[in-house]
């Protein structure tokens, strides 16, 4: 009934934020490449890279590392978001399709 529609409501909602927060998260940092003209192509030590392009992170991880930068706190957000919604859909116990059951053995016996 209504507690199963709310479980699969939720468990929607949490694979959805948790899809847009790292699209948005990996736009960004694309973005950033793109048309940051703070970075202008320096190194850390501020000389002009060989190739003169910006360095573009390998990965999103690489992109999300500051909790500072914009792209760290939409990620942080979305995820937060993502997970607290997939915790309170409680599926397991309300879609029938993966709840197996109440196990009252115990895998140690004393």
């Amino acid at each position: 009934g209504f507690r199963r529609i709310q479980s699969v409501t939720f468990l929607l909602v949490g694979a959805a934020s948790g899809i847009i927060g790292f699209a948005f998260a990996g736009f960004l940092g694309i973005y950033k490449y793109k048309h940051d003209h703070v970075l202008s192509g320096t190194n850390l030590r501020g000389e002009p890279f060989v190739s003169g392009r910006n360095f573009h992170p390998a990965t999103v991880s690489e992109m999300v590392r500051d909790p500072a930068s914009p792209e760290g706190k939409i990620f942080f957000a979305f995820c937060m978001l993502a997970s607290i919604s997939i915790l309170v859909s409680a599926y397991p116990f309300s879609l029938s399709n993966v709840f197996i059951g109440h196990d009252h053995s115990r895998p140690v016996r004393v």
